[in-house]
């Protein structure tokens, strides 16, 4: 077996190191040259020495440490692979007595090594989950789950844990007079690891809370009345002249605030006027804005912020009423009774964007280029009756609201006393749409000579 370098290297330097030391030691007493030096290499020999040898027999002992494991474990794993079918049998009498369910080893799967042995944990796994779930309601609908029940039962399935384990190690112990000791730790070790004692605390939670904690915790406020208003509490009830401040002190100070802490809850707990009302008493002249900007301080605004959260109010105010005035103005102008360089006049006067400008400008173009208003049908009859209106003008007014053909005839035969000639209005229709896309045709082949001009020789 080769010695590693680094142990050498190790060796090496804790002999030197004596060697040195066993030196200046000699050298400072005023030992001799040559004795000094033999004593010097010797000890450093027999230090040299040591440590080889100590190093050798540690490597060896885990050398051989190792080897004996390993081969344990091999053993182990192969001596459970060989009795798969016994150790499904441990299994199912250990879990049958712990959990007081009848379980088959034939219904736990044989196993094996690595990840054959995860068809055996799932089914094992399977077992519990699956009396548990029954034990508490929940392998029906919904509606059969009884919190009460599950409860109970969950508290029956401990107590009988516990029972059958204690049992499993008396009997464990008796068997085998004495000599097995440690079968108690079987049911433990399930018990831990299944984290059942944390669960049940968990389950008796609510009913030690709802019959225990609860009740008890009520008849004790009762006695002994403990708990206080909040500070704002008394500080309201105080500002309403209903408590004094020598009693309001008294009662900030068993909540542990000092009397300068006192006057700052005063103010800062005091209700305070919202920004709008504020506003609303700067324009009244009952308010001045240092005032308003103060009562905002205190409610956490900086004198900057504060200033233009009531710039905002106004601004706000002054855009609604803005929007009004615009609104008549544009109305006014929408019925013709204001022209449209009073409108924009109007707009004008107004500090607002000018995009927003453009567009009210743009509104009113649109209804003054296409009005929406015409003569009633009673006026178009009464024209009819007088001659006053022709053919082609019931026609376009007709057009102009929508009618069908049918309904065209009776406004015709309504308004002029006659009836109208459908076959004419149909073929003076075509003719009027036959013109429109004609003159659209021709307009496309104009522009498309502009955009594409014959090539010169």
């Amino acid at each position: 077996m080769p010695f590693p370098d680094d142990q050498i290297k190790f060796a090496q330097n804790a002999a030197d190191q004596t060697h040195s030391g066993v030196l200046k030691f000699l050298s400072s007493k005023q030992g001799k040259g040559s004795v000094a030096w033999a004593t010097a290499n010797t000890l450093s020999a027999v230090v040299f020495s040591a440590v080889v040898i100590v190093t050798v027999v540690l490597g060896v002992i885990f050398r051989i440490g190792s080897q004996v494991a390993a081969l344990f474990l091999e053993t182990l794993g192969e001596v459970r692979n060989d009795n798969a079918s016994g150790l499904n049998s441990v299994i199912a009498a250990a879990l049958g007595d712990l959990l007081g369910v009848e379980i088959s080893a034939d219904s736990i799967p044989q196993g094996g090594q690595g990840a054959a042995n995860i068809p055996r944990m799932v089914a094992v796994g399977g077992l519990l989950h699956d009396l548990l779930g029954a034990e508490f309601g929940g392998a029906g609908t919904p509606d059969g789950v009884d919190g009460a029940k599950a409860a109970r039962a969950f508290t029956g399935f401990n107590v009988n844990f516990s029972a059958g384990a204690s049992i499993i190690g008396i009997l464990g112990e008796m068997s085998s007079l004495g000599y097995f000791k440690e079968f108690r730790e079987v049911g433990e070790s399930v018990a831990e690891n299944l984290g059942l004692g944390r669960l049940h605390r968990g389950a008796l939670k609510p009913l030690v809370d709802t019959l225990v904690t609860k009740p008890y915790t009520r008849q004790l406020l009762a006695k002994y009345r403990q708990t206080r208003l909040s500070p704002d509490q008394y500080v309201h009830y105080s500002i309403a002249g209903k408590l004094d401040i020598d009693t309001l002190k008294t009662h900030l100070s068993e909540a542990g605030y000092t009397d300068a802490d006192i006057v700052i809850l005063q103010d800062l707990l005091a209700k305070r006027l919202d920004v709008s009302s504020m506003a609303q008493l700067e324009r009244a002249g009952r308010q001045t804005r240092d005032a308003s900007i103060a009562t905002l301080g205190l409610q956490g605004y900086a004198p900057v912020d504060a200033d233009g959260l009531l710039v905002a109010q106004q601004l706000a105010r002054d855009s609604a009423l803005q929007a009004a005035y615009i609104g008549e103005a544009y109305s006014l102008a929408r019925n013709r009774h204001l022209s449209e360089s009073e409108f924009q006049g109007v707009l004008d006067s107004i500090t607002m964007p000018e995009s927003e400008k453009q567009l009210w400008a743009q509104r009113l173009s649109l209804h003054l280029l296409h009005p929406g208003k015409r003569i009633s049908i009673a006026q178009l009859a009464y024209l009819g009756e007088r001659n006053q209106i022709t053919d082609v003008e019931v026609e376009a007014w007709v057009e102009a609201e929508g009618y069908d053909a049918s309904d065209a005839g009776l406004i015709s035969l309504y308004v002029l006393g006659k009836e109208l000639d459908f076959s004419a209005a149909e073929a003076k229709k075509a003719a009027v749409a036959a013109k429109a896309a004609a003159t659209a045709a021709a307009k496309a082949a104009a522009a498309a000579a502009k955009a594409n001009p014959p090539a010169t020789g």
